[in-house]
């Protein structure tokens, strides 16, 4: 960059960087030039926001941590510093403070960055809020607090409140633990605000623990840490809770429970996503407005039944928005994410469920009167009652956007279906479901694989051989038939078996057959079989041995983890097996064991009407594919086979001979033919579903869905 090169000329002493960086503690980016370069821009938007023009002045004006710091340089580094900010304020302009507040999170250091979440949101998130609180502020008859627990550069709230009359803003605070990224917020939204620095509060440090003292220290509102919030922008972090360790997350929980939230969460739930809800919930005042990104998964996860449940109890939901043309909100980040807009207070609206285009400016006004109380009627909005949502939309509210008239058929479906349509957890215990093998190594613990196949196989076992010509006999004892992966299986219900787990008792390599040795070697030398040596040390090669012993994964009907939405290439959603097989993780495995039981589950799971609910209530998680995770099986619907009479059975399974035996062309060439027709009409009418023009009107629109699908997959 040629200010950099411009910047080094210029800087007499080169410590002066090493210095400035270590006493605001940036010690840990990855271009230090870079972000001394952004030290001095948001040195240079505060001095000219503020009117100042000596750096000593603006440390004994500021209470800032960032600012105060700088004390600790010397009097000859502080005016080189000073120097080089008074240069910097004859050309900044408004461009270079909000190119700073996206470019410092790509100076952290990529594991920090991680950690921290830091993903800031995107241009067309801000314009969403600062078109929202424009138009809720102006309707208030008293200044007010705006806050972002979440600060990060604070871009919601510095771009939000730019064009804001300053009147109308009493305080405005936020709370980032990264050093440079909180010194970047507090220049933008004093520049924001007109040099008002007085009205600005910045704390870096970590907002739960912040929070957690606020609580103990807690008096009186005037002697709170941070005061309550009028109206809340934030983007919380989407960390994990698996990277946070232990005692954090521990901390984490006896946080809530300290707050009351602990109501809101069962066994399972709990989440950093729902505990930053949760604390933006702890600083929003009754009757305060929430603009938050967050990400899809809180509204059909399992801990995401916590966030509905808040949301509903607490707040008037105004609106959920996504992007029609992207899936995320934040910078650098590829999960779905939405918007939420809600007012803290329990009123029984509609919510609108808006799929929003970037690029309609008409859109983004629509919004303000929807705030304000109005119901406009458009094709990319939904109007949805969150307290009456109807089974099983209620679990993943991601299948509410858009006009959807499959939905709606899907849903009067099921209604008149209840009772031999009933949840899965209703129907069966937990236990008949579990997840396939999970494998360190696919290369290794498969057979074939990319670089041993299959030359020949008998009663004794399989003869393989390696891409260097070197044959090895595997014995029967140690190879257990399993599926791979679903996009093997993809035009036969009943699959043809080609691979095989190796399955090696924790013994001595002495005690173990030459040849399985000999491979048990050629892995310990090959990268593919690292990650099972570094998991599980010296009896690496037993670990799908102990998963196949401790879980018993066989059964007979299996149903995918994640698959193209379009079936585009598929013809099938589950598979069957004639004998109990194991199956790979991108599996779940249904151990019923009951040979009629089984075939009308796998039936179930092939019908056009369940194909149609995964087409709309799965999890997408990409462009290409979507999912149902075990939680969602049982929850979803399934037919009882239970309280299936025989003959209803009988009917059922004959229909499932019938497609076994043909090769299946995919899913959308399938509609209006004989045996798809036969299928689906016979299930139909076995679950209460005998108009036929029902089934009729089921085909078109599924078919409507897949082409929509398969067009938008191109």
């Amino acid at each position: 960059m040629s200010t950099k090169i411009k910047m080094l000329k210029e800087i007499k002493n080169k410590e002066l960087i090493n210095n400035v960086l270590n006493s605001l503690q940036i010690i840990d980016s990855r271009d230090k030039l870079e972000a001394f370069e952004i030290v001095i821009t948001s040195l240079a938007t505060l001095m000219k926001s503020i009117g100042l023009s000596s750096i000593s002045d603006l440390i004994k004006l500021i209470d800032f941590t960032p600012i105060s710091s700088l004390k600790n340089l010397s009097q000859r580094e502080i005016s080189e510093l000073e120097e080089l900010v008074m240069l910097k304020i004859k050309t900044i302009t408004h461009e270079d403070i909000l190119k700073i507040q996206y470019k410092v999170s790509t100076l952290m250091d990529p594991i920090q960055r991680k950690k921290l979440a830091a993903y800031y949101t995107k241009p067309i998130g801000i314009k969403i809020m600062k078109k929202l609180v424009d138009s809720y502020i102006k309707t208030q008859d008293q200044p007010l607090t705006l806050a972002d627990p979440f600060l990060g550069s604070g871009l919601t709230l510095s771009e939000t409140i730019k064009e804001l009359p300053i009147s109308l803003i009493d305080k405005v605070w936020g709370v980032e633990p990264y050093p440079l990224s909180a010194l970047v917020a507090y220049s933008a939204i004093t520049y924001s605000l007109k040099g008002k620095y007085e009205k600005v509060r910045i704390i870096v440090g970590d907002i739960f623990k912040i929070a957690y003292k606020n609580l103990q220290l807690f008096v009186e509102p005037m002697h709170e840490i941070l005061p309550k919030a009028d109206v809340i922008l934030t983007n919380p972090p989407f960390t994990r809770w698996e990277i946070l360790s232990k005692d954090y997350r521990d901390f984490l929980t006896k946080f809530i429970n300290l707050l009351g939230y602990s109501k809101f969460v069962e066994k399972r739930q709990q989440n950093l996503q729902l505990i930053s809800l949760f604390l933006i919930d702890y600083f929003l005042k009754k009757e305060g407005l929430l603009i938050s990104v967050l990400p899809a998964s809180t509204f059909y996860t399992l801990y995401g039944e916590a966030a509905k449940a808040l949301l509903k109890e607490k707040y008037q939901l105004h609106m959920l928005l996504e992007l029609s043309s992207e899936a995320s909100f934040s910078t650098d980040s590829g999960f779905k994410e939405l918007i939420v807009v809600a007012s803290k207070r329990n009123t029984n609206f509609d919510a609108a469920f808006i799929t929003i285009d970037a690029n309609e400016i008409d859109q983004l006004d629509i919004l303000s009167s929807i705030v304000k109380g109005e119901k406009p009627i458009k094709e990319y909005i939904n109007w949805v009652n969150v307290f009456q949502i109807p089974y099983p939309w209620n679990m993943n509210w991601l299948a509410l956007f858009g006009q959807n008239s499959l939905r709606e058929l899907i849903s009067e479906i099921f209604t008149k279906a209840k009772g031999i349509l009933d949840t899965w957890q209703n129907v069966f215990s937990e236990k008949i479901i579990i997840r396939g093998v999970e494998i360190y190594g696919p290369d290794f613990f498969f057979i074939p694989n990319k670089y041993w196949k299959i030359v020949n196989e008998d009663a004794k076992g399989l003869l393989i051989e390696s891409n260097n010509g070197l044959k090895l006999l595997i014995n029967r004892e140690f190879l257990v038939p399993t599926l791979r992966k679903p996009e093997l299986y993809v035009d036969t219900i009943i699959p043809k078996i080609e691979h095989y787990f190796i399955s090696i008792p924790p013994k001595d390599l002495s005690e173990l057959p030459h040849d399985l040795v000999e491979y048990i070697k050629w892995g310990q030398l090959h990268s593919t079989a690292k990650p099972a040596i570094k998991a599980f040390g010296r009896y690496w090669y037993s670990h799908v041995y102990k998963q196949i012993n401790v879980k018993k994964p066989f059964g007979h009907v299996f149903l995918p983890d994640k698959i193209d939405p379009s079936f585009a290439k598929r013809g099938i959603f589950a598979c069957y097996s004639e004998y109990p097989l194991v199956a790979s993780k991108d599996f779940y495995i249904v151990t019923f064991n009951d040979v009629l039981k089984d075939k009308a589950l796998t039936l179930w799971f092939n019908s056009s009407l369940f194909i149609a609910y995964f087409i709309v209530g799965s999890r997408k998680i990409s462009e290409r594919w979507s999912r149902f995770l075990e939680e969602d099986y049982l929850r979803m619907p399934v037919i009882n086979v239970n309280i299936l009479d025989k003959d209803a059975l009988i009917k059922l399974v004959r229909s499932f001979d019938r497609m076994s035996k043909i090769k299946l062309e995919p899913v959308i060439l399938q509609l209006n033919k004989d045996y798809r027709f036969e299928m689906d009409k016979t299930l139909l009418e076995i679950i209460g579903i005998e108009d036929s023009e029902i089934l009729q009107k089921l085909y078109s629109l599924l078919k409507s869905a897949l082409l929509q699908k398969n067009n938008s997959s191109k």
